[in-house]
């Protein structure tokens, strides 16, 4: 099952749309938050080190999107995009999530779909006032 609560959170580096917010922040907050928080394992595959994070946050500012691939929890694959205000600041993420089993985040129509609907989200914030 893909279960989550209302009001539930994990860490940042974990979560696709955690990700996708983290890349687009000022390296100064990035290494706060490092310090500040650490970088917590929940599954083997989670990225606990800064270098591996940051070459990871490297490649979604890169490609667009970020991936969560078995690294939150150990049967959830998701991917995610972030959401710019008009001054080009990250606001949000958009993250589509599915059971690892029949859901990988990488193929290409799941990428395409993600990336149409930020960029939609994008052009409709855009037009909001600051």
């Amino acid at each position: 099952f893909l279960t989550t609560g209302i009001g539930k959170s994990f860490p940042l580096h974990t979560t696709a749309s955690g990700k996708a917010l983290l890349a687009y922040q000022p390296e100064e907050y990035r290494n706060r938050l490092y310090e500040e928080v650490g970088l917590p394992k929940m599954t083997d595959r989670t990225l606990t080190t800064k270098e591996a994070l940051e070459e990871d946050l490297r490649a979604v500012r890169e490609r667009g999107y970020s991936l969560d691939v078995l690294e939150q929890r150990d049967t959830v694959n998701a991917i995610g995009a972030p959401v710019f205000n008009r001054a080009g600041e990250v606001i949000a993420s958009i993250s589509v999530a599915g059971p690892a089993f029949r859901f990988d985040p990488r193929e290409d129509r799941v990428v395409r779909k993600l990336l149409d609907a930020a960029a939609r989200l994008n052009a409709l914030v855009r037009d909001l006032p600051i």
